[in-house]
This record gives structure tokens, sequence and C-alpha cells, in this order.
């Protein structure tokens, strides 16, 4: 992979030239899937990511996050490409007590 210009390589291989031009930059909190140390509702996330999928709408690069956001599977929370991630239960999951 060529050296992104303007970045150190020891940076360079961190950044997916097809992210480039993100409308998201500066704006990770929105996009998140939680918020470290933050207690916020279902209704709260859900507002946070339809704030971010409205950026994504407009965003010059969506094609290019969906792909990344394919490869990287599960790894991929939070918002990418204005999908926004189904909502996830507050809280630690149920232990299975049929096992």
């Amino acid at each position: 992979m060529p050296t992104k210009p303007g970045l150190p390589s020891a940076f360079a291989d961190l950044v997916d030239g097809r992210l480039l031009g993100a409308k998201c930059v500066g704006h990770h909190r929105l996009f998140d899937a939680d918020l470290d140390n933050m207690h916020e509702s279902t209704e709260q996330r859900s507002a946070r990511h339809a704030q971010a999928a409205r950026i994504c709408a407009t965003c010059p690069v969506q094609a290019g996050c969906a792909a990344v956001a394919t490869e990287a599977g599960r790894h991929a929370e939070g918002v990418w490409a204005g999908r926004i991630p189904a909502p996830r239960p507050l809280g630690r999951p149920r232990k299975d007590l049929s096992a």
C-alpha cells in the first residue's frame, strides 16, 4: 500500500483511502456504538445514531464506507454508511438457564 501524503509511515497503514474525505471526521461520538463511561437510554442512543445517519446521507465516501464496514464484519460497530445498528439491550446479557 502506498504511503499517504502527510502521514508518518507508522500511521499510514491505519488509514483506509476509501474513507478519506468522510464527513464523520471529528464527529465520532455520534457514530460510536456506545459511549465510554456514559449512561444513555436506548432512545438517546437512537437519536444520536439518527443524527449520524443524516451526516452519512450527504457523505461523498458512503460507498467506500459501506465496503469497509462489510469487510470488517461484526467488528464494525456503530453507524457505518448510514446504517443504524439494531438497539442493544442495556446491562449484562442474561445467562442461558437451559445449560
